[in-house]
Parts: C-alpha cells; sequence; structure tokens
C-alpha cells in the first residue's frame, strides 16, 4: 500500500461536501468511511477528490460518492496479495481492464480470507509461457488459473448507434411540439433506415396520436402517446430482447419535443472472447474465465445461451467454467447499493473441473437477469 494523505475523511464530511447533505445510501456511515480512506491510503486524497471532477470542479451526490465505496471494498480483497503494484498502478490511471480484474479478485475472496491470490503468475503451455492474470486457491485445493477479458463496445455496436444518431439527430430539422418513439423489431436497411427518416419529416407536424406500423415487420412509430419529454420504456406487448436506445430532446421558442429510438441489438462475440483467453490457461491445472459484461449489450441474459454448445468434447477442454459478471447501482430498501452479480457457466468436458469452493463463492452474487 501506498502512503497517501495524512488527512483522513470523516462521514461528516462526506455527508456534507460528497453527498450535498443527504445520504440515501445503503452503507453505513463507517463503512462509507472506511472505503474512502482505504482508497486515500492507497492513492492519496487528492486521487479521492479528482475521480468527482467535472468540467473543472467536483460534482456531488450519489453516483461519485458510491464509486469511492465501491472501489474502497474492492481495494480490501487486496490485501495480502504478493505482486500487486502493477494491478494497482493500472487502476491509478483509471484502466476499466483493471477494474474488471479487481472485481473478479474481489468476487473471489469477498468474506473468504482463506481464498490466496496470486497476480500475473508465469507458466508454461506448449512451447510458450504464458501469463494468466492470477491464480487462486485454499488449503487443500489444486490452483485455478484466472484470466479476465472487458469487452469493448463491438464494431455492431458502433453501426447501430450510428444509425440511430441519425433518426435522432432530425429533431434538430423538426418544429412544433410532439413525442415520437420509434420502435423497432429488426435492425433495418440502410434504405429502410432512410424511409425511416423520411416518415419522420414527413409526420412531424401532425399533433394527434397515432401508430404507424413500418413494413416488413420492421417496427412501429408511438407518435404522441406520451407528453414530450416524457420517456416511457415499454415492450408494446413483444417479447423481451436486449436494446440499444437514445432519447433527444428540444425545447425552443416555447415548443417542446422528443424523439425515442430503440434498436433490438445483442453483442454476439462471446465465442471469440472464450477462444482468446483459453490460450492463456495451462492444461494441467483447472481454468476459468471471467467476462465483464457492462459494455456489452444483452450478455448477462444472452450470453449463457451461446456458451453451452461451444463447450464440447474436443473444443475449449482446459476452460472449466466461464463466469459472466457485471455491477450497479441499485435501490435496496437500505438505500441505494452498489452490488456486483455473475453467472456460472461450468464446462462437462473440461479436464479439470471447477472446484466446488469457488462455484459456491462464486455463487454468492447471483444475477437476476433472466436467460434468453
Amino acid at each position: 500500500m501506498q502512503a497517501g494523505s495524512t488527512t483522513a475523511f470523516t462521514w461528516q464530511e462526506i455527508e456534507q461536501d460528497w453527498l450535498g447533505g443527504s445520504s440515501g445510501l445503503a452503507a453505513a456511515a463507517d463503512d462509507v468511511v472506511v472505503a474512502f480512506n482505504t482508497v486515500a491510503a492507497y492513492f492519496g486524497r487528492d486521487w479521492v477528490e479528482a475521480s468527482r471532477a467535472r468540467s473543472g470542479g467536483p460534482t456531488r451526490g450519489m453516483w461519485p460518492t458510491l464509486h469511492i465505496v465501491a472501489l474502497g471494498r474492492r481495494f480490501a480483497a487486496l490485501d495480502g496479495i504478493p505482486n500487486s503494484q502493477v494491478l494497482l498502478d493500472k487502476l491509478r490511471r483509471h484502466q476499466p481492464d483493471a477494474i474488471a480484474e479487481l472485481t473478479s479478485i474481489y468476487l473471489i475472496r469477498a468474506g473468504n480470507p482463506e481464498g490466496v491470490v496470486e497476480t500475473e503468475p508465469e507458466i508454461r503451455v506448449g512451447a510458450r509461457n504464458r501469463k494468466p492474470d492470477f491464480r487462486v486457491m485454499v488449503t487443500g485445493q489444486p490452483w485455478t488459473y484466472v484470466e479476465v477479458t472487458n469487452p469493448n463496445e463491438s464494431g455492431a455496436q458502433r453501426d447501430v448507434l450510428r444509425g440511430i444518431e441519425q433518426l435522432t439527430s432530425l429533431l434538430e430539422e423538426c418544429t412544433g411540439s410532439f413525442a415520437l418513439e420509434v420502435f423497432l423489431k429488426r435492425e433495418p436497411t440502410a434504405a429502410e433506415l432512410g424511409e425511416l427518416q423520411e416518415h419522420i419529416m414527413r409526420g412531424h407536424r401532425n399533433t394527434a396520436r397515432s401508430e404507424v406500423e413500418l413494413p416488413l415487420s420492421l417496427g412501429t412509430m408511438y407518435w404522441n402517446h406520451q407528453q414530450p419529454g416524457n420517456a416511457v420504456l415499454e415492450n408494446h406487448g413483444e417479447a423481451y430482447t436486449p436494446r440499444l436506445g437514445r432519447m433527444a430532446a428540444v425545447i425552443a421558442d416555447g415548443d417542446h419535443r422528443h424523439v425515442m429510438v430503440r434498436w433490438p441489438f445483442t453483442d454476439t462475440r462471446v465465442e471469440t472472447f472464450i477462444r482468446h483467453e483459453a490460450r492463456q490457461l495451462p492444461t494441467d491445472a483447472p481454468g476459468l474465465i471471467m467476462i465483464q459484461t457492462s459494455g456489452t449489450v444483452g450478455a448477462m441474459k444472452a450470453w449463457c445461451s451461446l456458451i453451452e454448445p461451444r463447450f464440447q468434447p474436443r473444443l475449449h477442454t482446459r476452460v472449466s467454467a466461464v463466469c459472466l459478471f457485471g455491477s450497479a447501482v441499485r435501490p435496496t430498501p437500505a438505500g441505494e447499493e452498489w452490488t456486483p452479480a455473475c453467472k456460472i457457466i461450468s464446462n462437462p468436458h473440461a479436464r479439470f473441473p471447477l472446484p466446488l469452493w469457488i462455484t459456491q463463492q462464486l455463487g454468492r452474487f447471483p444475477s437476476d437477469e433472466p436467460d434468453i
């Protein structure tokens, strides 16, 4: 642990200066203070303060506060781990891959002080030297080697976002007051996207409530089903599917209008990640791939059904299991809370099964996302 500022955070300071006078956190005041001072002990008060700087000034409220609380909890999982300085240096630089690795270690060590972790162990796989992200064990159990991946936004996802932008940006060319939701049931072709733009430009002057069914089951345009500026997410009787969406609004000359687009999209790159990460795992010990799903649309719901068929007697046998994980700030009866969650997909054809203690440990953080 690196020495930071000697001035400790107090609850009064956090409550007034970070939360703005009201808490609303599920965490107890003492736990919040411990988390803040844990991060400050590693990186110093200046780093903690800089974490909430936006547009030249500090932000206040639940989100910047819970960011430090969640980070402090995860830092506690590094206690006693040798060779963690490389990971800490990456965390200091706010590298997303390092956050994913830290969260993985937290999931395996939280409430489990007997879990031993070593970062970047050197192993021999065939004729090559490899360095998995870390390995874990408890007394009497074999080492399990862990690879962590944090997928970036896919090219396909960027293409969808560009299509959404083409539709929502038309708001600047429209006039009057209206509310429009473009609810797509499938991906439009380039020609259909152009036709959608023409629909919007032709129809925006009509202030009546209406539904326009698009050709070839493309979707529906819901005109003025809500008040301008009031967005309500619903599936309109359709079965759930992951979607990307965006809403744009304009207030000008007394008019208020908005366009919301919801576009079905599921990231399906999981086979690529498994194939790539499996190369880092040994052939003579259990291997676990942990995939951070926060940046992959629909992954927590859709990837179990994509992963299971990839586990075959002659394919990915060095992978004992895949763990999909993520975290979010969620409301609880006690207040807002940072909550990690994961799903484990075991490989029935693995050379070595995932040790039961790891399965049980990860099972302490179940995801409530349904599989599709």
